[in-house]
């Protein structure tokens, strides 16, 4: 198919493994799930023997995925690339695969997370606010995207599929409940996928 690496690594799924804390691919028809190549000495991440079990497990960038991890009470952002490439035993993406995610308020609070292929950008939501935070923009900190009013409280984050122009990974939609008014409301947001930022003002749709 247009784009397709030759000899990519072709799986219907990859898993995480728990107890081997693993990542593992699962091919087609097949009886068991496989295991990734050696990892060579050098690659940043060692798929086949990660230092804890992720937090949250992410799809986003044009097939990365983020895992969201706490090492020693520190919370990293680790990015692996599974789709369209070769298994050469070096599965992460470069100088950037792992990332300090020490200055993103509210982390290790983090109930609901959103992601689009369209960016590398990632969503996270507590009870009292959405941030984003990219890897790629050289911030070290998260952008501020809806902060709880008194009574409300975040129930539900969702970023649209990248598929579909103009709106492809572009529109946020954040849930809030006030159980002091008995009330929900839908905020939406324009964001850049790519950066995280909000593009347009918040409406709220109902």
């Amino acid at each position: 198919s247009y784009g397709a690496v030759e000899n990519a690594i072709g799986a219907d799924q990859i898993i995480f493994d728990g107890d081997s804390k693993a990542f593992r691919p699962y091919f087609p028809r097949a009886s068991s799930i496989a295991q990734f190549k050696s990892t060579v000495p050098d690659a940043i991440i060692d798929v086949n023997n990660m230092p804890a079990v992720p937090k949250f497990i992410l799809a986003a960038n044009g097939g990365q995925t983020y895992s969201i991890m706490e090492i020693e009470g520190v919370y990293y952002l680790y990015v692996t690339q599974f789709y369209n490439v070769v298994d050469d035993g070096d599965l992460s993406v470069g100088s950037s695969s792992i990332t300090d995610l020490s200055g993103c308020k509210d982390i290790a609070l983090a109930k609901y997370f959103a992601t689009s292929e369209a960016g590398n950008a990632f969503f996270y939501a507590t009870d009292n606010g959405v941030y984003s935070f990219s890897y790629t923009s050289g911030q070290t900190n998260q952008r501020d995207i809806y902060t709880s009013e008194v009574g409300e409280v975040v129930t539900c984050l969702y970023l649209l599929p990248s598929g579909g122009f103009p709106t492809a990974g572009s529109v946020l939609w954040i849930g809030v409940w006030n159980e002091t008014a008995k009330e929900g409301k839908l905020v939406e947001y324009e964001i850049d996928p790519i950066s995280g930022a909000v593009t347009s003002q918040k409406t709220n749709m109902f």
